[in-house]
């Protein structure tokens, strides 16, 4: 009942509007993407002590975590003889153009949706970007890649084969010695399997694999003879070139170094409203997805085992609640990668055919009214990423307020 009402609503608003959501997307992509290399401009050359700092973490101070991607960019900068700020620049704007490149690619021969396009509207999907500028580049941005090759090939290749599960087990291990976030999103390479070949839960295949790899990495990090040395780190980075202050006031001098030092960290900025923001900062950015997969048929099918594998990504991730203070962060990624999820199961162009309906003035007043105010609610509510004393990381002001606060 809810799918087949849920579809008369995209028929009807598609009807009138459907040929104006692929160009807003467009639009949209590379609005984003010149905010992106503004910013990456912006951070980069004021040595920004997140976005810098993180990426050239090295193995200065012994085998550490995050510290190969410090090595490599060090490593190719004097191969090429390249100022190490000028190749970070370039670096994080290819990637930026790869991820929002690919993601247009993938949609020009889709039949975009209004469910879907809700999605887009979302604040905690790419959007993300204008509200929040300081996630722009960072190390997550290798997880999105990396799923959106996985998913592009399953729904090639329409086979897992083992040869593949073992390349992207590789990858799993690359990028977790880049940054350990990756293993607390690890699990969606396998969940994905599960719903797009519509396997039963907890059915073993070979890209369990890939979870599995990146598990025993961030392990073998964990019980590395050598802990974390900010200074030598941080003496080799400006060796390179790059400002000292580059190391101050950022993740090269944050106080937590461990589990137990992030855990008393992130208790210490709890309160009384902390349990009401974390349900906020979850369920939001969860209402696009629903609705899309309630309206779709393939996954409205299928949508217990949706509901099992999203609380099981949600319990994989659920450490970096405790540890880490980035809520929205960590919010944001897993929007992301659901919604390059749902690009997959959009149907292709050329299998569909357009049909004039002829509607009652209710059914109108439902179809034009419900995608109205639900677009006016994604317009009114932002998400930020990190540390918030405590309090909500949502504001009720969105794009809305963004706008007011430029005007003003």
């Amino acid at each position: 009942m809810l799918f087949h009402q849920l579809f008369k609503i995209s028929q009807i608003f598609d009807q009138k509007f459907e040929r104006f959501y692929l160009p807003l997307i467009v639009v949209f992509l590379v609005l984003l993407l010149i905010n992106s290399i503004y910013y990456i401009n912006f951070f980069v050359y004021s040595f920004n002590e997140w976005l810098v700092a993180d990426w050239l973490i090295n193995y200065s101070g012994g085998f550490t975590r995050r510290g190969l991607s410090g090595e490599l960019i060090f490593l190719i900068s004097n191969f090429f003889n390249w100022d190490v700020l000028d190749f970070l620049f370039y670096f994080f704007s290819f990637f930026q153009f790869l991820l929002f490149f690919s993601i247009l690619i993938l949609l020009y021969k889709k039949k975009i949706t209004f469910w879907f396009f809700l999605i887009f509207a979302s604040p905690s999907f790419l959007s993300f970007y204008f509200f929040d500028p300081s996630i722009i580049s960072r190390k997550e941005i290798l997880i999105y890649i990396s799923y959106f090759a996985w998913i592009i090939f399953l729904a090639k290749k329409r086979n897992l084969t083992l040869r593949a599960s073992i390349f992207f087990s590789l990858i799993a291990v690359f990028i977790t010695l880049l940054h350990e976030i990756f293993v607390f999103y690890s699990v969606i390479f396998y969940l994905f399997t599960l719903i797009y070949f519509d396997k039963k839960l907890f059915t073993f295949n070979v890209s369990i694999l890939i979870p599995a790899s990146s598990i025993i990495t961030l392990i073998i990090l964990m019980f590395a003879p050598t802990g974390f040395n900010a200074t030598e780190v941080c003496d080799r980075i400006v060796q390179a070139g790059v400002d000292p202050s580059v190391c101050q006031d950022g993740v090269l001098s944050w106080p937590a170094t461990g589990v137990v030092e992030g855990f008393i960290l992130n208790l210490g900025i709890y309160n009384i409203w902390t349990p009401l923001g974390l349900v906020l900062i979850l369920t939001l950015p969860l209402i696009a997805p629903i609705l899309y997969c309630s309206s779709n048929i393939l996954l409205s099918r299928v949508s217990k085992k949706l509901f099992y594998c999203l609380i099981l990504q949600l319990i994989f991730m659920s450490p970096l609640f405790i540890v880490a203070t980035d809520w929205g962060r960590w919010i944001n990624i897993q929007s992301i990668l659901l919604g390059l999820s749902m690009i997959v199961f959009l149907e292709s162009k050329k299998n569909t055919e357009t049909h004039i309906i002829q509607y009652s003035t209710s059914e109108k007043v439902l179809g034009y009214g419900m995608p109205i105010i639900l677009l006016i609610f994604m317009s009114s509510w932002n998400l930020k990423h990190c540390c918030r004393d405590g309090n909500f990381l949502i504001e009720f002001n969105g794009i809305i307020g963004s706008i007011q606060s430029l005007i003003i």
